[in-house]
């Protein structure tokens, strides 16, 4: 397997607050436990009520026990159950926990802290010195302007959200694009409005703050403090609230583990600041010494590339609709982020799904029922099974950076050094990008944390050296959410939604300034300001689904380009009763895993069967999502946790005799979290400088000179339509052209275009064409009729001026495919031939070229070329001599009817191909030839009824067929039957 990563600088490293020693004793009370403070801090800070309890009763008493397990076996954060430390990567292992005692960090909960600020922004003394900042999220379409995500300053699901866009309203949100005092907003506002009184201007800033398209500086946003953030926007305003907030601040840092009363202290300040629910966030370090063997670096990257090679989502694409959907209205079009994203003159926001979907599913099927089978509790990934299992994934697809999260299971840290140990993927499996599981202890852990941030950013902004890698900032819709998601500034660029900026001016990328286009089949984001593509990136763990609507387009177009980092997944056999432990060499992919059925585990007698008869061992994990509890099977308290329908069990892996960990009370269980980046740059190709054209260039309504009409109905009746009545009509109708595209997005429709005189296609053309429609739906033969906006691909075709010459091109072209369609055979036999043919002649005509090069050919048709080779070269020879008897004898009616349509289409094109020649060769142009024949070609084949299956099949036959003639160029004349 090539090497495609390389770890950072550092690790991090998560490990409980007790020693794996405690673990055996949880089958006792727990009760005892608190009287050790740690443990009592940690239950005080993850239930208050719960640590109250003086005599508690079985529920609170399981409750207990949980945390307790959780405090000596589960290294993931929460609270200070467990804590996160830094180590360097290093020639042996020698990392321990250097004391017992936890440095820890407690900060206001971020919904309370918001509220807070909220409620000082609305305090009639502070208002008008307070700053406001515009909220970059509104569109202005006609005289209203709308904003975009009502979400973004922090109300989520408000309803939609308008104001009319008045030159005062529109002046308010270009003097508040930096953050200015209210007051002088209001002044400056009345001094350029001066026939408006002093409360009307006041009464309109009002409103716009009520309706957030202005938002108030004071709330702050999720890069760096926000308590300190509160504090600096009150500076010198209101000494009385900065000595308030400044006693909070001295509270927070008070707040010891080893003095649970410290936390009751600072709970009891919060009312009396800010009156509703209030709480607080305690997150612990891990103090270590020492580092960790480079082994396991090389591992946890070879752990990444297997995953991503046996990702089942590899060829799901949650975003093909929406990219289809945007192709088809915006074509090559860089499009504003929030006309795109606005469903009233856009799409609307990405609405794509996930479907989980195995490729190899039967092979995943077998070897688990294999496993049942014969008794094995381990399977094997040897390089024959990973080959038959999944490819290695596209180079262009990886992502630029990840981490992985690994549970490490060894005797001892000698062990580590010799080898000997297994690397389990942990269940939250890490992030799709290095630092995101960092981010929120970077106050924590210091400057040290901060250098590893900003050695990810960096190493990602060197791996895409052409694009801006930018930070998100964003409010989740649930405010508390943002307590995980508070991080410090470590790239050069941010992208605020919704909160203030934290970098300079010339530093922050707003949304209303991003454009997004198709760029080599995926989404790009734009920056029209920088001219350079910009990748959004966020140091967080938060759930996507927690984004405003227009943070999570932002994520899921960011993440268009790169594949997913998925768990192992078994696909259909996971619904198997066990499944076996999946590894590769020291890499265990999936932990062995069981399903229980909640009534067994209530039967002592059907659960010690149900054991025995599947091998299950005595420590198992209880398994819900990434939520995990270590139960010994063998202690009865233990099994009043197997509570619900449905459970799973995983092995215990590492189990609390692999905790090789040190530290002053005995052994820690370890979890690792690698963060690491890509060896090779990712290529982004920017999007050409195209000339903006005005929307008169690209719009062509009813009443103008194109009249755009949609013809739906079934598929195997277009042909009939095409070529019978319908043509007809076109053929008497007053235009000098017309063309035609299949489509069937959403349905199966013809799309019709005529152009010409704009009253007579309106009162002569139109009125036909709707009797015409009228008796097709009456035949069945098309059930809607509908009338459209023709909007021109301007970037497609490279200009208004090449555009005109493709769009006659094409009425060319569609007089001549309805003259084709009749010789293809009742069944279509001759298609094939029919469409090799008139490809290859159209694309003579484009490229000035007897034997062209055919763009964007791929491997189809490569097996049926090699078996047609002679018959093929024929035909496309035969074309070209006029003697079709060589082929057989219904190509001698047939050939000659072909040949003449195409010659009758190539004399009337060949004007304006030689035009589009010129526009390309002196630049005028912003699309070059071969791409011009390529759409032009695709269009073609579209007409002829091909999908794009059938395209793909004639592309590769032609292109292969042309290879072929022009390697071997004096066989062509024997091949047509002419001189050798």
């Amino acid at each position: 397997m090539r090497v495609r990563y390389r770890p950072l600088s550092r690790v991090m490293v998560r490990a409980p607050l007790l020693p794996a020693t405690v673990f055996p004793a949880t089958g006792g009370s727990a009760r005892r436990w608190l009287r050790e403070s740690t443990f009592r801090f940690a239950v005080a800070a993850a239930s208050p009520d719960l640590s109250a309890v003086e005599n508690p009763d079985a529920r609170a008493r399981a409750a207990l026990q949980r945390y307790l397990i959780r405090a000596s076996t589960r290294p993931t954060p929460f609270g200070t159950f467990a804590a996160i430390g830094l180590a360097p990567w290093s020639s042996r292992t020698d990392l321990q926990v250097t004391q017992r005692e936890r440095p820890s960090r407690t900060r206001p909960d971020l919904a309370w802290l918001t509220g807070l600020a909220q409620k000082l922004a609305d305090e009639p003394l502070l208002q008008n010195e307070l700053r406001l900042y515009a909220n970059t999220c509104v569109l202005q379409r006609a005289d209203r302007c709308y904003l975009s995500d009502p979400g973004t300053g922090g109300a989520a699901g408000r309803p939609d959200v308008s104001v009319r866009a008045t030159a005062a309203v529109r002046q308010a949100l270009t003097l508040a694009r930096t953050p200015i005092r209210r007051a002088d907003l209001i002044r400056l506002l009345s001094e350029s409005f001066t026939q408006v009184t002093a409360d009307r201007v006041e009464r309109l800033v009002q409103d716009l703050v009520e309706q957030r398209f202005l938002l108030p500086e004071i709330v702050p946003g999720l890069a760096g403090d926000p308590l300190d953030a509160i504090r600096a926007a009150l500076r010198s305003l209101s000494p009385d609230w900065e000595a308030r907030l400044s006693g909070l601040a001295t509270a927070c840092r008070a707040v010891d583990p080893a003095i649970p009363a410290s936390l009751a202290d600072l709970r009891r300040l919060l009312p009396t600041l800010q009156a509703g629910p209030a709480d607080v966030q305690v997150d612990s370090a891990l103090p270590l010494s020492g580092g960790i063997t480079r082994r396991l670096a090389d591992d946890a990257t070879q752990a990444a590339e297997l995953l991503l090679r046996l990702d089942p989502d590899q060829h799901d694409d949650p975003l093909s609709g929406y990219r289809s959907a945007f192709h088809t209205r915006y074509g090559r079009r860089c499009v504003p982020l929030l006309e795109l994203l606005d469903p009233r003159t856009g799409l609307g926001a990405p609405g794509g799904s996930h479907n989980h979907r195995s490729t190899h599913t039967q092979v995943l099927t077998d070897l688990a029922a294999a496993a049942i089978r014969t008794g094995r509790t381990e399977v094997e990934l040897t390089d024959d099974l990973l080959d038959q299992l999944a490819p290695e994934p596209a180079s262009e697809r990886l992502p630029v950076s990840l981490e992985l999260s690994l549970f490490v299971a060894a005797a001892d840290r000698e062990a580590l050094d010799r080898g000997d140990y297994l690397l389990s993927i942990g269940p939250n499996l890490g992030g799709q990008a290095a630092g995101r599981g960092l981010g929120r202890f970077a106050d924590l852990l210091g400057s040290e944390a901060v250098d590893l941030l900003t050695e990810a950013a960096c190493a990602e902004q060197a791996l895409q050296p052409d694009a801006v890698v930018a930070e998100l900032v964003y409010r989740p819709v649930r405010e508390r959410s943002a307590n995980v998601a508070v991080r410090p500034v470590v790239r050069e660029y941010e992208i605020p939604v919704g909160v203030p900026a934290s970098l300079p001016p010339e530093r922050v990328l707003h949304v209303d300034e991003l454009s997004v286009a198709l760029v080599g089949g995926r989404f790009q984001l734009w920056s029209q300001r920088l001219q350079r593509p910009v990748v959004p990136a966020w140091n967080h763990m938060l759930n996507p689904s927690a984004a405003s609507p227009l943070g999570r387009a932002l994520m899921d177009l960011a993440e268009d380009s790169a594949a997913p980092l998925n768990p192992f997944s078994w696909g259909a056999a996971s619904a198997l009763p066990f499944l076996p432990r999946v590894r590769r060499g020291r890499i265990v992919l999936a932990p062995a895993r069981w399903r229980l059925d909640a009534s067994v585990a209530r039967s002592p007698q059907r659960f010690a069967a149900w054991r025995r008869e599947w091998q299950v061992p005595r420590l198992v994990q209880l398994s819900s999502g990434d939520n995990r509890l270590l139960l010994d099977l063998d202690e009865p308290e233990h099994l009043q946790h197997l509570s619900g329908t449905s459970l799973y069990l995983q092995e215990a892996l590492p189990s609390p005799d692999q905790a090789w960990l040190p530290g002053p009370d005995g052994p820690h269980l370890v979890e690792l979290v690698v963060p690491m980046v890509r060896t090779t740059a990712v290529a982004r190709p920017g999007l050409p400088v195209r000339p903006s054209w005005n929307e008169e260039d690209r719009r062509r309504p009813p009443g103008s000179d194109w009249l755009y009409l949609t013809l739906s109905g079934p598929g195997h009746t277009e042909n009939d339509v095409l070529t019978g009545p319908l043509l007809d009509l076109l053929q008497q109708l007053p235009t000098d052209g017309w063309f035609f595209v299949r489509y069937s997005d959403p349905d199966r429709h013809l799309r019709l275009r005529l152009h010409g005189n704009p009253q007579l296609l309106m009162n002569l053309a139109l009125p036909q064409l709707t009797t015409c429609a009228a008796s097709l739906i009456a035949s069945g033969r098309r059930t809607r009729f509908g009338l459209e906006t023709y909007e021109r691909e301007l970037e497609r075709y490279g200009g208004p001026d090449t555009t005109t010459l493709c769009e006659r091109i094409a009425c060319a072209d569609s007089l001549a495919v309805t003259a084709l369609l009749p010789h293809t055979g009742p069944r279509s036999e001759h298609l094939t031939e029919i469409a090799l043919l008139s490809c290859a002649d159209l694309l003579g005509s484009l490229l000035d070229d007897e034997l062209p090069a055919v763009p964007s050919a791929g491997p189809a048709g490569g097996d049926e070329f090699r078996k047609r080779k002679g018959e093929l070269r024929t035909l496309v020879a035969c074309l070209r001599s006029g003697a079709w008897d060589p082929i057989g004898a219904a190509w001698e009616t047939l050939g000659p009817s072909v040949a003449e349509v195409l010659a009758q289409r190539r004399s009337a094109i060949a004007s304006w191909t030689a035009q589009l020649r010129a526009h390309c060769a002196d630049g005028t142009s912003s699309t070059g030839l071969n791409d011009l024949a390529d759409s032009i070609l695709h269009l073609h084949a579209n007409r002829l009824g091909l999908d794009r299956a059938g395209e793909q099949r004639v592309r590769g036959l032609l292109d292969r067929t042309l290879r072929s003639l022009r390697a071997f160029p004096a066989q062509v004349h024997s091949a047509a039957g002419g001189p050798g």
